[in-house]
């Protein structure tokens, strides 16, 4: 897997490890992340690697554009079916194509896939294994209590 973690700390009040992706999400740099993520893609497709969090992360890109949100949900789609039941991949996958039903409309199975990854990270204690797990928990228990 490629990571690219930024060790230095930003602003002055950030004392641990920033993964350069969610600089450019909170930055709102999504374009640049896509081509990032494009590039990644075309030059290990042919190779035995697994790209499931690149494509991932492509999705989350591309969901951060309006016109974007239909290719995003199918890529999550594709991320989430070819994820291994348990792991971070399949609990972040199957909640962001929750979020990104919820956004196009798709309440109810949404509301439902972000309910089945909420029991999921529970299930396998994800919550204690990763900080990534614990922000997005947060994030979709929020969403579940704003839907309701």
């Amino acid at each position: 897997m490629v990571q690219i973690i930024i060790y230095k700390p930003m602003f002055g009040v950030l004392n641990t490890p920033l993964p350069i992706y969610e600089y450019l999400l909170f930055r709102q740099l999504s374009r640049e992340l896509l081509v990032v993520c494009e590039e990644i893609i075309a030059s290990l497709e042919n190779a035995d690697f697994d790209l499931s969090f690149i494509r991932f992360l492509k999705a989350r890109a591309l969901s951060e554009n309006s016109e974007k949100l239909e290719e995003a949900k199918a890529l999550f789609e594709l991320v989430f079916s070819h994820s291994k039941e348990g792991t971070e991949i399949y609990c972040e996958s199957l909640s962001y194509l929750g979020i990104r039903q919820i956004n196009s409309g798709f309440y109810r199975e949404g509301v439902e896939n972000l309910k089945i990854a909420l029991e999921k990270i529970d299930l396998y204690d994800l919550l204690e294994k990763s900080q990534r797990i614990r922000e997005l928990r947060t994030h979709v228990l929020a969403i579940v209590r704003t839907v309701f």
